[in-house]
């Protein structure tokens, strides 16, 4: 069973997506869950560079370079967690929903993939800047 400070804070999370319009428990998860791989993502890039930097290897971030959505280009650093988490509500809103969700949609090339195919239907469905 959940007490206590984690309790209260998952609560307040419900609370939230309640507020802003989003009450079926399987997409306020969905929606968590994006959110929590989109920060994992940036956290075990930033852990990858470090190691390698420590082991004198050779890394390629994914977030580097220019990151193609469509036919517009972004710097891949704008994508990370680290970088857009600090924007102003809604210019994180924008960055978030036409940048980092169609990327992290799009992580994974192979079409086949299981990653590919959950991905595919995802939908981002957080509906305002100030509740993201």
């Amino acid at each position: 069973m959940i007490t206590g400070e984690l309790k209260n804070k998952i609560d307040g999370l419900w609370d939230i997506f309640a507020a802003g319009g989003l009450v079926n428990p399987l997409e306020v998860i969905e929606q968590i869950t994006y959110l929590m791989f989109i920060h994992d993502l940036d956290d075990s890039d930033n852990m990858r560079a470090r190691e390698s930097a420590m082991l004198g290897l050779p890394f390629q971030s994914i977030f580097s370079g220019e990151v193609k959505i469509g036919e517009r280009t972004i710097d891949g650093s704008q994508l990370k967690w680290s970088t857009f988490h600090d924007f102003p509500a809604a210019k994180m809103y924008s960055t978030m929903q036409e940048w980092v969700f169609p990327f992290i949609k799009n992580l994974h090339g192979d079409k086949e993939s299981a990653y590919s195919k959950y991905m595919g239907d995802a939908i981002f469905k957080v509906p305002t800047p100030l509740m993201l």
